[in-house]
């Protein structure tokens, strides 16, 4: 993706360089995504387009880590308007959180530019974390990485 025009970091001659607001959710994918893919059994509202019907505001994916010894969820909420209450509770025993980090609260057409790089993940408080369960408010169009740690 380097020579193409969404290349997620931008280079000038004069040596600038910056991340493009795409670069985040790649470079945490590889960075946090890594062990066994969980199946994900989510139960949100839906909406239809002309093209495809019932399209879920909410999709994840879990990943646990063994080596690393926590449980990584990618999250994204794809309503324009409304924040979405998530919850996910597993048989899987938490210890503690790591990290809750959102891209959010941005205009949805924001770019990053070698003067201005606004548009990044910010580690929020906004999650709640109850034995084996997982509470996070989420914003509209938003990516969110949950992190926490797990009892092996």
């Amino acid at each position: 993706q380097l020579v193409n025009v969404i290349a997620p970091i931008m280079t000038e001659n004069d040596g600038k360089a910056w991340a493009q607001t795409i670069f985040y959710p790649f470079m945490q994918a590889s960075k946090f995504g890594r062990g066994t893919a969980l199946v994900s059994n989510t139960q949100v509202k839906k909406y239809s387009t002309n093209e495809i019907k019932d399209v879920p505001y909410v999709d994840s994916i879990g990943i646990i880590n063994k080596e690393n010894r926590e449980l990584v969820i990618f999250v994204i909420n794809k309503s324009i308007d409304d924040s979405v209450e998530f919850e996910i509770t597993t048989d899987i025993e938490l210890d503690e959180v790591i990290d809750f980090s959102e891209m959010a609260g941005f205009n949805k057409k924001e770019t990053n530019t070698k003067f201005k790089q606004a548009v990044r993940p910010t580690s929020t408080g906004s999650m709640k974390l109850w034995k084996n369960t997982i509470k996070a408010s989420l914003k509209p169009l938003s990516w969110n990485v949950i992190r926490v740690s797990i009892k092996i």
